[in-house]
């Protein structure tokens, strides 16, 4: 590694990891995501969530794509918490989601399932939402790494709601994101 000419790292954690092999700072160049700012972007939350056929009322947190076991597990606990106090509250899910959270979670009829969706819909759906949600484990894995879903909600001018893992916290508090 310290032999190339250039390291690209994703996040804060991946460069203090190529540092401590040796790379030198100089060459490490930190790339965060992008996001697609031609295609996601704020819309009408109301006339979407009507198209949709999306609650017109009531917190709607969305969470797009695969999640680890782990991350599903505190997303199940943290959204019992979340119903506790916004009763009106619902979890949408938007693509593929790979875990049961309907069998953790105390009201598994406030789920919202899209399935797999095109990415036009995607764009519909993320905008449609209130907030975007990022419900993270502090595990290596999850700090070496920067979803891309927190690029699309920000995007599509949506807060987010995010655990304090990685650049995340970081991210949403020194930009007022969340």
């Amino acid at each position: 590694r310290t032999h190339a000419q250039g390291t690209t790292v994703i996040n804060t954690i991946l460069r203090n990891k190529a540092l401590a092999l040796g790379v030198p700072a100089e060459q490490i160049l930190l790339l965060t995501n992008g996001a697609d700012i031609a295609t996601m972007k704020p819309q009408a939350r109301d006339v979407l969530r009507q198209e949709l056929e999306l609650p017109p009322a009531g917190p709607l947190v969305a969470y797009t794509g695969a999640i680890f076991a782990t991350d599903a597990a505190l997303m199940a606990a943290a959204f019992d918490e979340i119903v506790t106090s916004q009763p009106e509250a619902r979890l949408l899910l938007i693509g593929y989601f790979n875990v049961a959270i309907e069998q953790l979670v105390k009201a598994p009829e406030k789920i919202i399932r899209t399935g797999p969706i095109s990415y036009p819909n995607l764009v519909k759906y993320v905008a449609a939402a209130d907030v975007g949600w990022l419900p993270l484990v502090d595990t290596g894995a999850n700090q070496g790494r920067f979803p891309m879903k927190a690029t699309d909600f920000m995007a599509a001018g949506q807060p987010l709601l995010v655990t304090d893992v990685g650049d995340l916290g970081s991210l949403v508090r020194e930009n007022g994101l969340g």
